[in-house]
């Protein structure tokens, strides 16, 4: 550990004079801070004895920065005059190398593949008002994000439009495990009428979805007929 380590350890600083910009504390700890710059000048920094942590893991990098210190002594591009102005073009290099790379894979035929139906899936959200015309994201959204067991956009609506305020719990559990139920079932529930109608009304909520995505091109993925199979098929819980 470098002796600024001690230096923090053996004075004390009124951090809260500091912070107000108190001028006699300001002074002294840059008078301090003077102190502590001319020490590392003439004795170099010293590090802590790292041997006192038994840590094997931790003991490692250690061991492997002195390895690499010890080489790094040996490198002939130390006696160099022009050292700074070489390492300066070696590391624009890296930097241009860097910035290729990322281009490359931006503009990779696997990336633009995906752009279209990004761009179709934006234009849904955008529709249904989960994101705003600048791509913010609207209270909706947010709401959207948080659900990840069951199809977000469907759901969303239902929860916004106050679908479930006129039910129990126990109707809203029913209603719900449409969504996530997956088993098959030999006879199928016999509905009460009130979850008959709130049946109808989570398959309307799903057809104004997929209407959507409809009118935005958007291909619907294996999860949407699920679940509309599962409305359709009455797959609620008793």
């Amino acid at each position: 550990m470098p002796s600024l380590y001690r230096y923090c350890y053996h004075y004390k600083l009124n951090s809260d004079a500091a912070i107000v910009r108190d001028q006699q504390e300001v002074s002294r700890i840059m008078q301090e801070l003077l102190c502590y710059a001319i020490e590392t000048q003439t004795a170099g920094i010293i590090e802590n004895d790292w041997t006192k942590i038994r840590d094997f893991d931790f003991q490692k990098n250690p061991k492997e920065k002195t390895e690499l210190m010890n080489r790094l002594l040996n490198f002939q591009c130390n006696i160099c005059s022009d050292l700074a102005e070489h390492y300066g073009h070696v590391h624009a290099e890296h930097l241009l190398e860097t910035k290729h790379e990322c281009l490359r894979q931006f503009i990779s035929d696997q990336n633009l593949a995906l752009l279209p139906d990004y761009n179709r899936r934006i234009e849904v959200l955008k529709k249904l008002k989960y994101i705003n015309q600048e791509g913010t994201i609207e209270l909706k959204g947010r709401v959207a994000c948080e659900i990840n067991s069951a199809d977000e956009l469907v759901l969303t609506e239902l929860i916004f439009e106050n679908v479930f305020a006129d039910y129990d719990h126990s109707e809203i559990v029913a209603l719900l495990s449409c969504f996530i139920f997956q088993a098959r079932i030999v006879k199928e529930p016999k509905l009460i009428p009130k979850l008959e109608q709130g049946k109808q009304k989570i398959r309307d909520f799903a057809n104004k979805v997929f209407e959507v995505q409809n009118q935005c091109k958007l291909t619907k993925d294996a999860s949407d007929d699920a679940i509309i199979n599962q409305i359709k098929s009455k797959r609620f819980k008793d």
